[in-house]
């Protein structure tokens, strides 16, 4: 059984919110992700459960971007972004990051305007931006990818 007990991020197991105080029944292989997938665990039921040495295993990896979208911050390779990003570059990149490695329009990345008018060259400058500080290689991304023709995808390398 597993319960979240009011964490600030919640728990989700297999894609699933839990509700807060809930006795979750857990099936084997369950995925339970903590603090919005920087935790990622799967279940095993103990019959399938063996016996592991220390120091066999390796350290999950963590994403190299995460957003806390209530703190408004955002960590790259685990170090929180100093000086955070100008309210419309989180908000881009946000919109990104709840739509992990699936394309969005640049129709979907304009929400981040909040219903103001947006132009296509707005979207870039901010893509262009948001790049230059979560990138490896801004010149060469591959955190931040364009879409030919759509959009942008935020994919989710881990850092190491």
């Amino acid at each position: 059984m597993l319960r979240d007990l009011g964490s600030t991020n919640g728990t989700r197991v297999i894609g699933k919110a839990l509700d807060k105080l809930t006795d979750h029944r857990l099936s084997s292989n369950d995925v339970v992700e903590l603090a919005r997938g920087a935790v990622v665990l799967r279940f095993r039921q103990s019959e399938e459960t063996m016996e592991i040495e220390a120091g066999e295993l390796e350290p999950l990896a963590a994403p190299a971007i995460r957003v806390d979208e209530q703190a408004r911050d955002v960590w790259v390779d685990g170090l929180k972004l100093e000086p955070p990003l100008p309210f419309r570059d989180f908000e881009v990149l946000l919109v990104l990051y709840r739509n992990r490695e699936k394309a969005c329009s640049k129709d979907e990345l304009a929400t981040a305007w909040g219903g103001e008018f947006v132009t296509d060259e707005q979207i870039e400058q901010s893509i262009y931006r948001v790049r230059k500080r979560v990138e490896l290689n801004p010149s060469s991304p591959t955190r931040i990818v364009t879409v030919r023709g759509y959009g942008y995808k935020l994919t989710t390398p881990t850092q190491g």
